[in-house]
């Protein structure tokens, strides 16, 4: 039993600790990349607006799937998305405007 409560333990600060990082690098980066304030703050806004709307509207859909399914899924599927944005960086592919859907995809599911 204590075994299984370590793993939850660390698999929750995992989690935790991946979307507070991406709360702070994706708008670094746009800051960075573009040292537009107003474009930093919109991405954060987004990221944020997202799963601050998940969170409030997810009740439902993990009642029906489940909270294992719903917690472990969504970490798979916002943690390849936020993998998907280094690599369209890094061939040149990466506008704002596409920039902005896959942080709203990653806020939706973290």
């Amino acid at each position: 039993m204590r075994r299984a409560a370590y793993g939850l333990l660390v698999a929750e600060a995992v989690s935790v600790t991946g979307t507070r990082m991406s709360v702070v690098a994706v708008p670094w980066l746009v800051l960075q990349t573009t040292g537009d304030a107003l474009l930093t703050g919109i991405t954060a806004s987004v990221e944020m607006g997202t799963l601050v709307a998940a969170k409030v509207l997810g009740g439902p859909l993990v009642d029906r799937i489940g909270l294992r399914s719903t917690s472990i899924g969504g970490d798979l599927i916002a943690g390849l998305v936020l993998g998907v944005v280094p690599l369209l960086h890094i061939a040149g592919l990466l506008d704002f405007p596409v920039l902005l859907v896959l942080v709203g995809v990653v806020g939706l599911f973290c």
